[in-house]
């Protein structure tokens, strides 16, 4: 019985070496398989590329160490701005890959939009470079009213009321692209896209 005994706990202990070694070998498996240098930027393995969520991917690519546009005096002077390379195709004028420090840095010089024709302006418009439309047009766009490809016409919201705060301290909504001849107070008038004038 002993003698039996002393048999089975040596398959046991020989099982769980092979096993140990089994386990070992998969964790050197997986190793290789890790990103050679996450931590400084580094491109992963493809395994773990395929992972990886394309949103993150996206925005690790989209923002290379382009110098910001007080760096940039040559291009900014252009009305440009340095972007990725890989977004070139999305710069709304021409690139100019020596005006930006940095390989995967190019000069985007921007269309300045600066003829508005009749057929925009008479809808409230004015042509904007689609670049700045997001964030610059505080009305509704359309591409087809302004020459060039760059350019669209921005049809700025007509602020038509002017509510009691602003018209007691004199003064009148317009929108926020529009001149003010005084000083602009935007909480004054109840829609986003306007501003209260007050001269």
């Amino acid at each position: 019985m002993a003698a039996r005994s002393k048999e089975m706990m040596t398959k046991i202990n020989a099982w769980i070496t092979l096993l140990g070694l089994a386990l070992m070998q998969l964790g050197t498996a997986f190793a290789t398989l890790r990103p050679a240098n996450i931590a400084d930027g580094h491109q992963s393995s493809p395994l773990v590329a395929t992972l990886e969520h394309p949103a993150t991917r996206v925005a690790r690519h989209a923002q290379p160490d382009c110098p910001s546009a007080a760096e940039a005096k040559y291009c900014s002077q252009g009305n440009g701005l340095c972007m990725d390379v890989a977004d070139r195709d999305n710069c709304g004028g021409r690139a100019v890959h020596e005006l930006c420090s940095g390989d995967r840095c190019t000069c985007c010089m921007k269309d300045r939009c600066a003829i508005t024709p009749d057929c925009c302006s008479r809808e409230n418009g004015v042509c904007i470079n689609k670049m700045d439309s997001p964030q610059q047009c505080y009305g509704r766009t359309e591409d087809r009213l302004c020459p060039g490809p760059h350019c669209t016409c921005c049809k700025k919201h007509r602020c038509e009321n002017t509510p009691r705060p602003c018209c007691s301290r004199g003064g009148t909504c317009v929108n926020i692209m529009d001149t003010c001849q005084g000083i602009k107070v935007k909480e004054l008038c109840h829609n986003s896209k306007c501003t209260c004038c007050i001269p």
